[in-house]
């Protein structure tokens, strides 16, 4: 599963991808630098 999000994460489309541990949100906003964030509890 590690590597499909790292597949997801380098899609040319992605913007924004945030890490909930089991789930992952991915967004799709145009004009917007690529950006990632991995919450930790």
């Amino acid at each position: 599963m590690k590597e499909a999000w790292a597949e997801i994460k380098a899609h040319p489309q992605v913007t924004v991808t945030v890490d909930l541990f089991w789930i992952g949100l991915v967004f799709f906003r145009k004009g917007q630098e690529k950006e990632g964030f991995k919450i930790r509890v």
